[in-house]
């Protein structure tokens, strides 16, 4: 370090003091402009000029900045306390130049410091040239002990920064103005510095600007969106309009999951959960509205979308339960289209032309019908069983209409009538063929009555019978047929 012994004396300078010493000094002779207060960083960044015009000038600062710590498996919040402190060590008398401003700045949590600066800026006069009253700022010991960046230039470009990991504080140089009636620093006379021509200021302007680190930015930011996710989520949930909830709950949780935050994630989950059931429990009850309006298909589908929520957060009783639903519905659906099957299959037998087929109508008709009945019993529906018990019956009645007749392409209706009268006619004509021959006259030498042998007649009753089985005649022609054959 210099004595400035080399300068002449002008007046009497001022002793190197302590910032104490200083403020005391300047309170009692000149007043003081004491910029002092204590900020809460609700707005960040934070940004402020300070300007030292005048050797009673003093920054300073407390801003308290809430930031995120990691624990482990989630993230704390936590104040971090900036302190600052600008302001000017020696200074004259009776002048407003100054020298040496101390530049101090801290950052602490609740128990200790994270970080901080201390050293102290100067004017050097570059190569001591006093006629060009050039110079440039830079770090001094300024005969302290500590000084930090000692020996370095502070310029606009090579502003100053300190940060803990989660909080920077960027001190910024806009301009500063040295004091030209003093070149010769004659009431400096002792005074210590690094350098090796040190000339006094009139004014110093910075900038302060308190911002998070880059880490620490990320984490607001992302804990600020799933925050608004969550807010607006739980908005939703209160107006019952359970998809955007679970939207932005969803949204909330990949964020945190993001960030690693366990803690956070397996709260939003609860959350994703309780909607999840509540969603199920909807799907159900419109299930429910479906089924009881027959709609299988849309029953189906939204008994299955509650039953892959219940299966995705490991409720086995309500998936067990929704499952056999399912398959009632299932059954359900199956039976009503048995029996829809049946009673079309019936209703087009009615209109069949030709007796097999109206025979195969109803024997299908009753088959589907007799399903469907099993499957109603099976899901407990009397009513429906019953239903399907008085279409079985009806079945049964119309094909005991038709037992004994020849299955083949037969005629029905009309057609069926003319056939049955053109067998009476043909039958009516065979008997009488059959009775004029029997009782024609015969010839003298054959006064003998003949009879017809027993087995004959036997034989020609069981064939009178068959046609009587097959329809072919009426249970009148057959009397009156077998009359004759017994005469």
């Amino acid at each position: 370090m210099h004595l400035l012994k080399q300068w002449p004396k002008i007046y009497m300078g001022q002793p190197v003091l302590q910032v104490g010493d200083i403020m005391k000094k300047m309170m009692m002779l000149f007043g003081v402009i004491l910029f002092i207060s204590t900020v809460s960083g609700s707005s960040v960044p934070f940004s402020e000029t300070v300007s030292i015009q005048s050797k009673s000038d003093l920054y300073a600062l407390d801003y308290i900045m809430p930031v995120y710590v990691n624990r482990g498996s989630t993230y704390e919040m936590e104040d971090r306390t900036v302190h600052i402190l600008i302001g000017p060590q020696i200074s004259s008398s009776w002048w407003d130049s100054y020298l040496t401003v101390q530049v101090s700045i801290s950052i602490a949590d609740s128990s200790r410091t994270t970080a901080d600066f201390h050293s102290y800026l100067n004017c050097n006069l570059e190569n001591c040239d006093v006629n060009a009253m050039e110079g440039n700022l830079y770090w001094d010991h300024a005969g302290k002990e500590r000084a930090d960046l000692a020996g370095e230039l502070f310029t606009e470009d090579s502003p100053l920064v300190i940060s803990d990991g989660y909080c920077n504080v960027t001190v910024l140089l806009k301009n500063f103005l040295t004091d030209k009636y003093l070149p010769g620093l004659a009431f400096m006379q002792g005074y210590e510095s690094d350098l090796e021509c040190p000339v006094p200021l009139i004014g110093l302007t910075l900038e302060i600007t308190i911002d998070y680190s880059e880490d620490q930015a990320f984490c607001v930011k992302h804990f600020e969106e799933a925050s608004a996710h969550y807010t607006s989520a739980d908005s939703y949930f209160q107006d019952g309009d359970l998809d955007n909830a679970l939207s932005g709950y969803e949204e909330a949780k990949t964020i945190y999951d993001q960030l690693g935050d366990m803690a956070r994630s397996d709260t939003v989950q609860d959350q994703i959960e309780a909607v999840r059931l509540l969603k199920a429990s909807e799907y159900v009850a419109r299930g429910d509205q479906f089924f009881a309006e027959e709609e299988f298909d849309n029953a189906l589908t939204e008994y299955e979308k509650a039953k892959e929520i219940y299966d995705a957060i490991g409720d086995k009783e309500q998936s067990s339960a929704v499952q056999n639903t399912i398959e009632k519905c299932q059954s359900y659906r199956a039976a009503t289209e048995d029996l829809e099957k049946g009673i079309e299959l019936f209703k087009r037998a009615e209109g069949a032309k030709y007796k097999r087929k109206m025979i195969e109508g109803y024997e299908e008709a009753k088959s589907y019908v007799e399903e469907a009945k099993t499957k109603f019993e099976q899901v407990e529906d009397s009513e429906k069983a019953t239903e399907c018990t008085t279409w079985i019956s009806k079945c049964t009645a119309e094909l005991e209409k038709l037992t004994g007749v020849e299955e083949g392409d037969q005629p029905s209706g009309t057609e069926s009538l003319y056939s049955v009268l053109v067998f009476v006619v043909v039958g009516v004509g065979a008997v009488i063929i059959m009775v004029i021959l029997k009782y024609r006259p015969t010839k003298p030498e054959h006064s003998v009555k003949k009879e017809i042998p027993t087995e004959k007649k036997s034989d020609e009753l069981k064939m009178l019978k068959t046609r009587l089985a097959r329809g072919e005649i009426t249970t009148k022609e057959f009397e009156e047929l077998k009359s004759v054959l017994e005469e």
